[in-house]
């Protein structure tokens, strides 16, 4: 088993939030991505097999996979089903060889944000790289986001809606029988645990949130 870890010095530090995984059984295919991946900036971590990734790696952090189709134990494939059933938010990168291509095409159907056919071009997997960053991010802020959402009570879950229609303190206080000092005490709550200053901010919020729960129905 090969777990190797590095985190260059960069000035850009926002690179290093968002680790490549290269999961690889052949050492070759590893050690060039991990070049070239090193060469970007990015911190990596190198695995030699599915089941180790799986076991130390957070599933809930942003982050990208390179993932080889056929290795031992657990394939590609299974590993792409296994973080689609664990709703992971890490992104993943189908590595294959020329047999593979229909298992490809059917993941890409299914959350996979590239393939990337044996030997990879450096420029394919450049922007397959940015895709899948900007993939992640936007995942973990959604589900960031509906976390927090689901964490409030139903109450200020009310509350927060009729904030997003406008209504006023008033009644809001009236509509769920608290007084005028409590809704202004649950409305400053509300915009600190989303970290809006702004009820732009706010609004932007309760857009996503609200994209996010039509989008699950």
């Amino acid at each position: 088993m090969e777990n190797v870890a590095y985190k260059p010095h960069l000035s850009d530090e926002k690179k290093l939030n968002y680790p490549i995984h290269i999961i690889d059984d052949e050492a070759s295919v590893r050690n060039a991505c991990a070049f070239f991946v090193e060469s970007l900036g990015y911190s990596y971590q190198l695995w030699s097999d599915a089941r180790n990734f799986l076991a130390h790696v957070d599933l809930k952090s942003p982050g990208v996979a390179l993932i080889d189709l056929r290795m031992p134990y657990i394939s590609g494939e299974e590993l792409c089903h296994q973080l689609n059933a664990k709703n992971s938010v890490i992104a993943q990168i189908i590595i294959t060889g020329h047999g593979d291509i229909d298992t490809a095409v059917h993941l890409l159907k299914n959350g996979v944000i590239d393939f990337l056919q044996k030997p990879i071009s450096a420029d394919k997997l450049l922007l397959a790289i940015e895709v899948a960053i900007h993939f992640t991010c936007l995942k973990y802020r959604q589900q960031e986001l509906m976390r927090i959402y689901e964490q409030l009570s139903p109450k200020k879950q009310q509350l927060f809606h009729l904030m997003a229609e406008g209504v006023t303190n008033k009644e809001i206080a009236d509509e769920l029988c608290i007084s005028t000092r409590t809704v202004e005490v649950h409305r400053s709550e509300i915009m600190s645990k989303f970290s809006c200053t702004h009820i732009t901010q706010f609004m932007s919020v309760y857009h996503e949130i609200k994209d996010i729960t039509e989008n699950r129905e």
